[in-house]
């Protein structure tokens, strides 16, 4: 078993030199141009460097680049991969989590599927933060979508997520997931994850608005208009457009907008308001039922699917959690209101 392994890193050893010899090695330079910016001769730091791939890329690209990693052999294929293609690049052999650089000694640091078989990942976060430079820029490279939180939850600011579906050969199978951040200039890194890994919660809600929007168009119906359908349909005798627009925080113009093409579309009617003449309530027709009901057995099919795997002890403790921390800012809100 450990044989076939050591075969299959080898094929990917082999198949990350064989990139340079092609037209993707300058889709790997432009990728990280676009991240690294117009300068040259950027002390670079490349962290598990294992075939050099990177750091011949670096050098390609004008910058200076020191390769490390903990095997003897990976340094070896390093120093061959650079001879190659006529490189002169220092590659040494280094632990990470004890790392052999004075303190803020390199511009940016670089690392490309380091952490997923890493047992203290902390020692290696706390030698990177040390030997960047103040605003040095961090690269993560890896196929886990975790990346962005993990830089976050370090300290580190400007931080945000690339996608580079294209170059997927470097980590083997899927698209590649690049996090980048920065070293703040001044204060303590790390001093507040919480704030970090809160504003990463925020993120994921913002993918989970993004992902029921683009399954509700590829129905046909915009997601904003779902979510008014199905509100109305909870009141058979009818509901004020104000509620919808307070309960689904919509303004009135939007809501008024939503409204309107739900009844160009045959979906809801506009009926007076038995209670109050001078106002209106709004209904749903046979029509809004027939669109609304397959739709919602999709959505609760596919969320059931998505949902099975987890406790309900397991969603309770989120929700419990969310609610917390959403009156605890409510309270500092109103402590320290917006200037």
């Amino acid at each position: 078993m450990q044989n076939k392994e050591h075969e299959e890193e080898d094929k990917l050893a082999i198949a990350r030199v064989d990139i340079l010899r092609g037209k993707q090695a300058d889709d790997w330079q432009s990728a990280l141009s676009s991240l690294l910016g117009a300068r040259k001769g950027l002390r670079i730091l490349d962290i598990g460097c294992g075939t050099g791939f990177l750091s011949v890329i670096l050098a390609r690209m004008g910058h200076v680049p020191i390769g490390i990693d903990i095997s003897a052999a990976m340094v070896q294929r390093s120093y061959e991969t650079a001879a190659e293609f006529s490189h002169r690049i220092e590659f040494r052999i280094m632990d990470a989590a004890k790392m052999d650089f004075e303190s803020e000694s390199f511009d940016a640091v670089i690392c490309c599927e380091l952490f997923g078989s890493i047992s203290e990942p902390q020692l290696i976060w706390d030698e990177i933060k040390r030997v960047l430079k103040k605003e040095g820029q961090i690269i993560a490279l890896d196929s886990s979508a975790m990346l962005l939180g993990s830089l976050q939850s370090q300290g580190f600011s400007h931080c945000r997520m690339r996608e580079f579906a294209s170059l997927a050969a470097l980590c083997g199978q899927g698209s590649v997931q690049c996090a980048v951040g920065r070293k703040p200039s001044s204060g303590n890194m790390g001093t507040i994850p919480q704030i970090a890994l809160f504003s990463q919660h925020i993120q994921i809600a913002k993918r989970q608005i993004q992902l029921y929007s683009n399954w509700f168009a590829n129905a046909g119906i915009p997601y904003a208009e779902y979510q008014v359908l199905n509100m109305v349909a909870r009141h058979t005798k009818g509901v004020r457009p104000s509620d919808l627009s307070s309960a689904l925080v919509v303004p009135a113009q939007t809501m008024t907008r939503l409204l309107s093409a739900l009844k160009d579309e045959g979906y809801i009617d506009r009926k007076t308001n038995e209670r109050d003449q001078r106002s209106a309530v709004i209904t749903i027709t046979d029509n809004g039922l027939k669109r609304l009901v397959p739709l919602q057995e999709a959505l609760k099919a596919a969320e059931e699917k998505a949902l099975r795997e987890f406790s309900a002890d397991k969603i309770s403790e989120l929700n419990s959690l969310s609610e917390e921390i959403l009156n605890a800012l409510k309270a500092a809100f109103e402590q320290s209101p917006a200037l």
